[in-house]
């Protein structure tokens, strides 16, 4: 263990130059007092103490470093980024339209999620070949209102739009795989290309090109939620693990439950690093 700061180590020596709001008041038979009984732990990087258990239970963080700002994008880095967007748009794109006009629409899968996501009203109706029913007997996928309710302003037939959709989920997915791989890479952008296009050559994520569903966004919230919560944006970490809540019950719900309850959990990540 490294030695501590010289302030800190005045400290670790007299407790009692702690500032008033570090120390815990206790209730006892003579009245109001401050418990001085102090308990050290020193983590990096930051330094932390645990009072003996008494009638309240606090801690008070005396250090607590500014988080690292994210790496300056330079226009490398930003041409990169857009590229990886549209590479992958396009190659989604093509592949939806390819195997529709080469090997007709499918039966199953694909003709139920290209037809939900497509002016099927509020009730995400199925094909007529399926008889029409409501998506939501089946599966609780909320997520699939979005892009029904933008598909009324889309110029353009059904099946681009099913192209178009998750085109731009891919594109976003490499997106915040770009910046994960732009940080660890030390802000150097061909590297952190490079990276980006293999994961996007990866079995999982090129396969699911040629039978798009709403799973698929569950990659793209996943980690993003990990980024932002990573890169301190809490706000936008609930809002994504949420989101994936409602991409279906027997998938997005159950990965976003159990690191809701966690990030909730005292001692959890909400509690900063130790």
């Amino acid at each position: 263990m490294t030695a501590p700061q010289p302030a800190v180590a005045g400290l670790l020596r007299d407790p009692d130059a702690l500032p008033l709001r570090c120390r815990r008041p206790v209730a006892d038979a003579a009245g109001a007092g401050f418990d001085d009984g102090l308990a050290w732990r020193i983590f990096k990087p930051t330094l932390t103490y645990v009072r003996r258990p008494t009638t309240f239970r606090r801690s008070c963080r005396l250090a607590h470093p500014a988080p690292t700002p994210p790496p300056r994008w330079t226009a490398r880095a930003q041409l990169a980024a857009a590229t990886l967007f549209v590479f992958a748009a396009l190659t989604t794109l093509t592949t939806v339209l390819n195997n529709y006009y080469s090997f007709g629409a499918t039966f199953y899968d694909s003709a139920i999620f290209q037809t939900i996501i497509w002016r099927s009203g509020p009730l995400l109706r199925m094909p007529v070949s399926f008889g029409g029913l409501p998506f939501l007997h089946t599966h609780i996928s909320l997520i699939n209102y979005l892009p029904n309710a933008l598909s009324y302003l889309a110029p353009f037939d059904r099946i681009t739009w099913f192209g178009v959709t998750y085109g731009i989920l891919n594109g976003f997915l490499l997106l915040t795989v770009f910046v994960i791989l732009h940080r660890l890479f030390g802000a150097r952008a061909v590297p952190a290309f490079g990276g980006t296009l293999l994961f996007y050559c990866c079995g999982p994520i090129a396969i699911g090109q040629f039978e798009p569903r709403q799973e698929h966004a569950c990659a793209l919230l996943m980690i993003g939620f990990f980024v932002a919560w990573a890169l301190d944006r809490r706000l936008w970490a609930v809002a994504l693990l949420l989101l994936n809540a409602t991409v279906r019950e027997d998938c997005g719900a159950l990965l976003a439950c159990p690191i809701f309850l966690l990030a909730a959990m005292p001692g959890g990540p909400s509690a900063g690093p130790a």
